[in-house]
């Protein structure tokens, strides 16, 4: 189980490379909004 932890798989790096598009977008979504109000 710690060898897991160390060594992320192929399909959590695309998970996390998914979450942080989201965040990303999600972030300018807030601030187009923020400049559109």
């Amino acid at each position: 189980m710690m060898i897991f932890c160390f060594h992320p798989s192929p399909l959590s790096i695309d998970s996390l490379n998914l979450f942080k598009n989201a965040v990303t977008w999600i972030n300018a979504n807030s601030e187009f909004v923020h400049k559109h109000q």
